[in-house]
């Protein structure tokens, strides 16, 4: 059986591994790194999220005149949690941002931009980042490759952790199957960066079962290995009702960009009628919009929005599918969806009546134009695109034991941390699943390599 003996072994080569992986290797050149991945390949959460990333205070903000500090945005976080998370945790993390961005930029090589095309709910700062394709596949792929060419990374792909335990001399030690053949590794740290559980299905109808039945758009690998191998090693966890919300138009993941609300768009029910604010979030509305009587609502936007969004990755996904509908007037819209007549024609009246910062009768102030032909729409319903708690863990990314002390040389990161969101749907900000993921790899690798 080949066997490995290494400093620090990463599980998972999303967003969090990769940044835990490579930053540690450039703050520690004398830091051997093993890095596991069932699939280098494989889509994760990060290649499938648009990869919006909120960060405060970095360059790119202030070449844009924009003022950002974290503690600004750990209380918009904070905010939106209603104060679920850790507030120290939550202001380190924010600390880690502009860091962690630059160092993306700057050493890993990923061209990084501002990215302030649409508002985003309960970002009370323009703060959002991109890949300029809006993708999260092209970051993760010059991840990979900057990892490829560190000394002291050693990527193994096709290979998936079964069996974690202890050894005697206080090594973790890693029972894998690579290539087909087994694996020992034996390391000094570890890292739990596999995803979260949102592909298991026993997981998601134990810790959220009102969503135990709706599409999972995130990774089919993310099947919780770490948390459960964690919790073996004496972890805790926390907020494990937790999850990032989504309105999806296809189980695949097909779905439009959140600015379609939040630039002006409303959500209708199968009797055309608006009957939630749509300004709580796309997180929150996921399980609202499963509650109404068939499971799916419909969108609707306008000209002055759809040119807006409409060269956004996703957006031109879905419309490559037939998924997004235009209609020259209300009564095509209300028809085409088998509206009940003048359902729709009224929803969208007393829409447009409400004046620029008034509140309407749903809660949600006015603050866009009013909507006009041609109309734009699909149909979506609630889905989960990956969850959000998981081993407890402090600013440093280390996982904390039953006693509330860090379990010695134990990390998790991303979404085998419990996260930022609070313990159900409604305590997401946009973009908490990459920032958590690059921040607290970003922690973990600054912990480990002062070691070294």
């Amino acid at each position: 059986m080949r066997c490995i003996k290494t400093d620090v072994a990463v599980i998972g080569a999303g967003a969090a591994g990769c940044i835990t992986a490579g930053a540690l290797a450039t703050f520690a050149p004398r830091c051997d790194i093993t890095l596991i991945e069932s699939d280098c390949n494989a889509h994760c959460n990060s290649t499938i999220a648009s990869a919006f990333i909120p960060a405060a205070g970095t360059r790119f903000q202030n070449e844009q005149g924009i003022i950002d500090t974290p503690q600004a945005m750990a209380e918009d976080i904070y905010l939106k949690n209603k104060g679920e998370s850790d507030y120290d945790l939550t202001l380190a993390m924010c600390s880690y941002s502009a860091d962690v961005i630059h160092w993306m930029t700057d050493v890993a090589g990923v061209p990084i931009e501002f990215a302030d095309e649409i508002n985003w709910f309960g970002h009370n700062t323009p703060r959002m980042h991109s890949h300029k394709l809006r993708s999260g596949t092209p970051i993760i792929r010059q991840l990979h490759t900057f990892l490829k060419s560190l000394d002291n990374v050693d990527v193994l792909d096709l290979t998936t952790a079964q069996r974690i335990s202890y050894e005697s001399n206080a090594r973790f030690r890693l029972s894998a199957i690579s290539d087909g053949s087994p694996l020992e590794i034996s390391s000094q740290y570890l890292v739990f960066a596999t995803g979260g559980f949102g592909g298991n299905p026993d997981m998601i109808k134990q810790y959220i079962p009102d969503m135990s039945d709706a599409w999972h758009i995130g990774a089919a690998t993310n099947q919780g290995m770490g948390i459960r191998s964690g919790i073996s090693l004496g972890g805790q966890t926390k907020l494990m009702g937790g999850f990032q919300g989504r309105d999806t138009i296809r189980e695949d993941g097909t779905r439009v960009t959140p600015g379609v609300i939040s630039e002006g768009g409303i959500a209708v029910n199968s009797d055309g009628l608006r009957f939630i604010r749509e300004d709580l979030g796309y997180s929150p509305l996921s399980a609202i919009f499963r509650a109404q009587k068939t499971q799916f609502v419909f969108l609707v936007w306008d000209k002055r929005i759809q040119e807006q969004i409409a060269d956004l990755h996703i957006m031109v996904d879905a419309a490559a599918k037939g998924e997004i509908c235009s209609f020259h007037e209300p009564k095509e819209l209300s028809d085409f969806f088998d509206f009940p007549e003048g359902h729709f024609l009224d929803t969208l009246e007393t829409y447009n009546a409400t004046n620029i910062g008034v509140v309407d009768e749903f809660g949600r102030i006015r603050s866009t134009p009013q909507l006009s032909a041609p109309f734009y729409a699909c149909r979506v319903t609630g889905s989960i695109a990956h969850t959000q708690g998981g081993l407890t863990i402090n600013q440093h990314s280390q996982v904390i034991d039953q006693t509330g002390y860090p379990i010695k040389h134990l990390y998790a990161v991303g979404n085998d941390a419990a996260g930022l969101s609070g313990g159900g749907s409604d305590g997401y900000l946009s973009g908490n699943g990459w920032f958590l993921a690059i921040t607290s790899g970003f922690a973990a690798a600054h912990t480990i390599a002062s070691n070294f």
